[in-house]
């Protein structure tokens, strides 16, 4: 089910609560390098256990590389913006991962579960009792606060804006804007609805938003102008990921299902951002799901920069993965996985 809302029912405050969900991955792979070529748009994920084994896929080419590296992620993984480094979060430290070399080149000293990477490649965001914002040729740490308690963060799509979120009742989004000494501003959304996730759009007029009450999960659009929500779909138990297209046309999302009664989606959504409308549900019958639709969710989503190819894929049950032909708007590869594998942090770089 799904509703237009008009857009001024106002919310209690203003923003959100966050959480996110890992994936799964990998069978019949090369155990060659990674190729870092940044025109290749590569997608990399860890399997999430402590043999420290990772992950390359290549949309053009759809093929899948494994690789080791010395430290096992346990939250957060993330691509640089030119694709030519990844920030893995341990369970003490950021490290700072040259992908020509795989091997370490910096080391921040505290965990972080929240990683942002800006889109300039200036600087990367980490949040774990408090946020700390490095720049990236140096290495070198040029903000911090320690009040902050919000789990997530992500940076705008002009870097203008860091927005955080994830914190504790009243749920809530913490805007930062960057280019004012990190000036913040907090918009609520009160204690009864919490958000399980955010995605600004890349104009960033609107939010897009996993929130979730006793009852009901709901995909929402806000309307940041007018602090107003102005398009629900309620969920079957959770949504999952968002992530919007870098050209600003479609907001993807992944939603729970219920797997206490083995009842479920197979597909994904597609909501169209100019029409405000949803503009297909990609369904994975007949893909990953045989003749009879799964329980077990799609997760994790990622978006290549010139929106072309979105990877999304799933752990539980039956892991595998899907590329996705934005142009097209058709599955046009998939990968069955191994039992023993699973998908953790999906990362591309973000920008060209």
């Amino acid at each position: 089910m799904h509703e237009r809302l008009v857009p001024f029912i106002r919310l209690p405050a203003t923003c959100a609560l966050a959480a996110w969900l890992c994936l799964s991955a990998c069978e019949n792979t090369k155990t060659t390098g990674p190729n870092p070529d940044p025109a290749d748009y590569v997608v990399y994920f860890s399997d999430g256990t402590s043999d420290r084994d990772y992950f390359s896929y290549h949309p053009q080419t759809g093929v899948l590389d494994s690789f080791k590296l010395p430290h096992y992620t346990y939250c957060s993984l993330q691509a640089s913006a030119d694709g030519k480094r990844l920030y893995v979060g341990t369970t003490e430290s950021v490290e700072v991962i040259d992908l020509a070399s795989l091997e370490s080149i910096a080391s921040w000293p505290h965990d972080a579960c929240g990683l942002a990477v800006s889109h300039n490649n200036q600087y990367v965001a980490t949040l774990s009792e408090g946020l700390r914002v490095y720049e990236t040729s140096g290495h070198t740490m040029v903000y911090e606060d320690t009040t902050f308690e919000e789990f997530w963060c992500c940076y705008s799509s002009d870097d203008r804006y860091l927005y955080l979120w994830g914190g504790y009742d009243p749920f809530h989004v913490r805007i930062l804007e960057v280019s004012d000494g990190y000036r913040d501003t907090v918009r609520e959304f009160g204690s009864e609805v919490s958000l399980l996730w955010m995605v600004p759009s890349v104009d960033n007029r609107k939010w897009f938003l996993m929130r979730q009450d006793r009852y009901n999960s709901r995909f929402e659009v806000y309307d940041v102008a007018t602090d107003s929500i102005i398009f629900r779909e309620y969920l079957m138990r959770g949504g999952v990921d968002i992530e919007v297209s870098p050209d600003g046309k479609y907001a993807f999302y992944t939603e729970m299902g219920d797997l206490t009664t083995s009842s479920g989606p197979s597909h994904f959504t597609i909501y169209d951002v100019d029409r405000n409308r949803i503009s297909r549900l990609v369904s994975t019958v007949g893909i990953l799901d045989g003749l009879n639709p799964s329980y077990w969710p799609l997760g994790e989503i990622v978006i290549t920069p010139d929106s072309r190819w979105l990877i999304a894929g799933r752990s539980v049950g039956d892991p595998s993965f899907i590329r996705f032909n934005i142009t097209t708007m058709e599955i046009d590869h998939y990968v069955q996985l191994t039992d023993n594998d699973l998908i953790l942090g999906l990362t591309c770089q973000n920008a060209p």
